[in-house]
């Protein structure tokens, strides 16, 4: 990608370079500042027509433009993060033209200063680890403000995670799609909590990866299933509805397995709900029909 194509910003927490194309910055600058946008321009896509995901590379840290007009403005060609710095994001100004491969000019005008920009220092490297783990909350602060809408999000890193130890993109894309969805109703219909919906996201895989490091999923998963059912007070209909957003999760990758398969009708189980449908006459990865 040459440089007169591509725009770039540097991630204020790890210094890893973040570049897209000069369509997609365009896009994005235009959703940002336009006082009103027409139906086909509510979102941003990305080159494959998804909606944009941006994530840094070197921390993956996701790194939030939908909802950050309250946000100060970063330094020209940096990220920004919010006041307890859990929430990346970029704005406007965070954009400089061309690949980033060297430092920004203090002056700040956009332009390189030929000054390498690569972090070489292995001790260094190891502080800046060290810092990024240190601004993670814990699993107890977590806890302490633990929701349904966490286990809700838990319930679906499981789902995508039992099988492989880790979650696919598509899979992270489906979860992170379904949580600005749930943000923006939020937003509108005027629930202060709003603004938690993404920390609810991010809580929630700590969880997951803690749970996954100790090889407790499974046993996490049926805790948090009993206890949805308990909020919705086991209502169907309700049910049925979560049930069929989990199985979405599932089908992200286009397969399922047998873990995933598994949590699948503890749900069933648990909730009583005639699920029978969404798995019937299919056959798993592996070859196990249902």
């Amino acid at each position: 990608m040459s440089n007169e194509e591509s725009w770039s910003t540097k991630c204020s927490k790890c210094g890893s370079i973040i570049t897209i194309e000069a369509s997609i910055k365009e896009s994005l600058i235009k959703y940002q500042t336009v006082s009103e946008l027409v139906e086909a321009e509510a979102t941003v896509l990305d080159t494959d027509g998804e909606e944009l995901d941006l994530v840094c590379d070197g921390c993956f840290r996701t790194i939030e433009w939908w909802d950050c007009d309250h946000y100060a403005d970063p330094d020209l060609g940096h990220t920004g993060y919010d006041d307890d710095m859990s929430t990346a994001y970029v704005k406007p100004n965070s954009w400089v033209k061309g690949q980033m491969h060297k430092s920004v000019e203090e002056s700040g005008n956009g332009l390189f200063d030929g000054k390498e920009d690569e972090i070489t220092d292995v001790e260094e490297k190891n502080e800046m680890k060290k810092e990024q783990s240190m601004s993670e909350p814990t699993v107890d602060e977590v806890l302490a403000r633990w929701t349904i809408g966490h286990k809700l999000y838990f319930l679906q890193f499981a789902l995508a995670g039992i099988d492989e130890h880790r979650v696919t993109n598509d899979e992270m894309q489906t979860i992170m799609r379904r949580m600005k969805t749930n943000k923006a109703i939020q937003e509108k219909l005027g629930k202060d909590g709003y603004h938690d919906e993404e920390q609810r996201f991010k809580d929630a895989e700590i969880i997951y990866n803690q749970a996954e490091k100790e090889g407790n999923l499974i046993r996490q998963s049926a805790v948090f299933i009993s206890a949805v059912a308990e909020s919705y007070k086991w209502n169907e209909q309700a049910l049925t509805l979560l049930y069929g957003e989990m199985f979405e999760v599932v089908m992200a990758d286009g397969e399922i397995w047998h873990g995933e398969r598994y949590i699948l009708q503890m749900m069933v189980d648990e909730w009583g709900i005639m699920a029978g449908p969404f798995l019937r006459g299919m056959t798993d990865a592996s070859g196990i029909s249902f």
